[in-house]
């Protein structure tokens, strides 16, 4: 069975006889027609809407013809195929229908014909839309590639194989100061500075001779040159297209001038102290390690100082952190003009500061050590008034007190605490073991064999919550139980930690010793979740996550009743690393809290993207902040901030009421510090819940 194809017509034919015959032809030619017959103009005109598939006219009615009916349709902007059938024999009248547009010219008596015109017809049709929605489309996309041209963020720059520019888009504009006007035509070596500008047209040669090419489709950082002379950084990536024929290539080109000195602004305080802008510890120990390693080599020799303020405590004490801090911010200009321009100084935290003199043996080292005394003999200014502060320096040598920078501070250490007990104001080492120093260097020798055998114990400063002024965890602090000393503090023995490489198992032995305890409260039912204080090391350990896993699931506490502690200098010592350390712990559960804030280096752009859910606030800051308005103000920031990122916000150093309920009102979370309660041990921690 022949399915029809449906075709809607609008026959133009006053005489009912010959329409029949019309539409009969055109059902024998395989067409399910819906026709309508009109006569007149005004008939024609009515039934352009819907338009028509196809119209077929005679040549001339009483009322209408065909030529008057071809300038209607183009009047209208109508694309349907018109086919004259007419009785008129008229070599003139037939071409002149072609010329307006007809799709043929048929007589009456052959109609047989009618069928195979009638299907050209269509086709051309057909066809004539297809190319039409081509062009409307290369036209859309035209417009939309002009529109990401113009609008892009990125620079666009087109140029042929010999390097002229055919396409500069307005944010290569902004970029390099140049119109697009002034580069059209020009080499764009034109965008480059020297040695790269002279340069640049035998790499094209090159190119164009060999098809090799270091730069095309690889995305890097290189150096742009401004219309006024001037350089920046940029980044570039090239890409080859043929077009006509022609070999072109486009580069697409962003300044990077802002994140480059993000950058550097981020490794300026990852390795300088934020409150003396001097070099920190981390900078200090990059820089001994290369001296070491140049000295190696070269039989050359290094001296370390190592400077402690004496009685330092007592001014933040009587005066306030903020003059305390005064006061250290003033000594790093007074030391420096003690020294050579070759030496470094550094702040290693606190009051304790190193200075590091290149090619420098024992004679050069007590003389810019007397020096350096001398200068700090001279007053310093405190609320307006001369202050004087007095300093006690260790000295040591490389290589005779030290042969690599944990070592070499280690003596200069030991010459310190020397110089302090002796009040001699400074020592050079000696391996005098009656000495004081000599004690810190049998401290960090005995550390090791300490934690290997459990002589470390925990208390636990709480922490409350300010709704409800209920237990809301406790942080694990550790301390020694010396066999020989008694009760060592971690001021004593932390920091020898971190200079023999310690921190890793005195971090593990701590984490493994405050998850059993937080299982032995569940136990007792004190529900009381646990945090714990990682340092810099731990965060750089590969294995750190797998190994809190590991003790998690021994000792049966769910990973929410655990939170890490970190410090923004941690934090900042390597932050990508970092970053995803503590992501994947807050992933498995964890809870990340930052320590400290506000003494560190981190900056808020950069506090947004860590995942931490709690904000600490340090104590230096909140001890004074009821009669220090500078502090209370950034203590109510902070907490505003702390809420603002969606992280919770814990008050150290809490020592008083009137602290207490400041901290309440503004909406702080929760509170730790003497007035909530002193460290306590584990015993003590129960007894202490049940009362609160």
């Amino acid at each position: 069975m022949t399915v029809l194809r449906p075709l809607r017509v609008l026959l133009v034919e006053d005489h009912q006889d010959d329409a029949r015959l019309i539409l009969h032809e055109l059902r024998r030619a395989g067409f399910d027609t819906s026709s309508q017959r009109v006569e007149t103009e005004a008939e024609f005109l009515a039934h352009l809407e819907p338009t028509p598939e196809l119209i077929l006219v005679d040549y001339h009615l009483p009322e209408f013809d065909a030529l008057r009916a071809f300038h209607l349709t183009r009047e209208r902007g109508l694309d349907a195929p018109i086919i004259v059938i007419t009785s008129i024999v008229d070599d003139e009248a037939a071409v002149e229908c072609l010329k307006q547009g007809a799709c043929d010219y048929l007589l009456k008596d052959r109609l047989a014909r009618l069928g195979q015109a009638v299907t050209r017809a269509l086709d051309q049709t057909h066809a004539r839309e297809v190319a039409r929605r081509a062009d409307a489309a290369r036209r859309n996309a035209d417009a939309r590639m002009s529109a990401v041209f113009n609008h892009v963020v990125d620079g666009i720059i087109i140029s042929d194989e010999y390097g002229t520019i055919t396409a500069f888009n307005p944010a290569a504009e902004r970029i390099f100061g140049y119109t697009v006007a002034e580069v059209l035509g020009c080499n764009i070596n034109i965008l480059m500075p020297e040695p790269h500008r002279t340069a640049h047209d035998g790499y094209l040669a090159n190119y164009r001779r060999t098809g090799q090419a270091k730069i095309v489709n690889i995305g890097r950082e290189v150096t742009g040159r401004r219309s006024d002379g001037t350089t920046f950084p940029i980044d570039l990536a090239i890409s080859e297209f043929r077009l006509d024929g022609q070999r072109n290539f486009a580069g697409i080109v962003r300044d990077i001038t802002e994140r480059k000195r993000a950058e550097e602004r981020l490794a300026h305080q990852a390795k300088h102290d934020s409150l003396t802008g001097l070099p920190n510890r981390a900078q200090l120990q990059e820089t001994m390690q290369r001296l070491t390693t140049s000295a190696r080599s070269d039989d050359a020799q290094f001296a370390l100082l190592l400077l402690d303020l004496d009685r330092f405590k007592e001014i933040n004490d009587t005066f306030g952190h903020h003059e305390g801090d005064a006061i250290l911010q003033q000594l790093g200009p007074r030391i420096g003009g003690a020294v050579r321009d070759i030496d470094m100084i550094a702040r290693l935290g606190g009051d304790e500061f190193a200075i590091l003199l290149a090619g420098a043996g024992d004679t050069v080292a007590m003389l810019i050590t007397e020096r350096v005394l001398a200068a700090l003999r001279q007053p310093l200014m405190m609320q307006g008034r001369p202050f004087e502060v007095r300093a006690s320096i260790g000295v040591a040598l490389y290589p005779e007190h030290g042969q690599d920078p944990g070592s070499l501070l280690q003596s200069a250490d030991a010459a310190m605490y020397t110089a302090k007990r002796s009040h001699s104001e400074c020592s050079l080492y000696t391996a005098d073991p009656n000495g004081i120093g000599a004690r810190q260097v049998f401290l960090a020798s005995e550390l090791r064999e300490g934690i290997a055998r459990n002589q470390l114990l925990l208390h636990f400063q709480p922490k409350v919550d300010l709704k409800t002024m209920r237990p809301d965890g406790a942080e694990a602090l550790v301390r020694w139980q010396h066999p020989r000393e008694g009760l060592i503090p971690p001021d004593d023995f932390i920091p020898l930690a971190e200079r023999s490489g310690l921190m890793k198992p005195l971090s593990l032995w701590v984490l493994e010793a405050a998850l059993q305890q937080c299982r032995a409260w569940h136990q007792a039912d004190l529900m009381l979740p646990v945090a714990v204080n990682l340092a810099p090391d731990d965060l750089q350990n590969e294995h750190l996550v797998e190994t809190m896993v590991r003790l998690l699931e021994l000792a049966d506490v769910p990973p929410a009743w655990l939170t890490v502690e970190v410090t923004e200098g941690a934090v900042m010592t390597k932050p990508a690393r970092a970053k995803d350390v503590l992501r994947r712990l807050r992933e498995m559960g964890v809870k990340v809290a930052i320590d400290d804030f506000g003494t560190g280096y981190s900056s808020l752009g950069y506090l947004k993207e860590l995942p931490v859910d709690e904000v600490k606030v340090d104590q230096t800051f909140v001890k004074d902040m009821a009669v220090d308005q500078r502090d209370a103000r950034i203590v109510r920031s902070v907490i505003d901030l702390g809420h603002a990122l969606g992280m919770q916000v814990v008050a150290e150093g809490v020592e008083d009421n009137t602290s207490l309920d400041l901290l309440t009102s503004w909406g702080c979370d929760f509170a730790q510090g003497y007035y909530v309660s002193r460290p306590l041990t584990a015993p003590e921690i129960m007894t202490w819940a049940e009362s609160a």
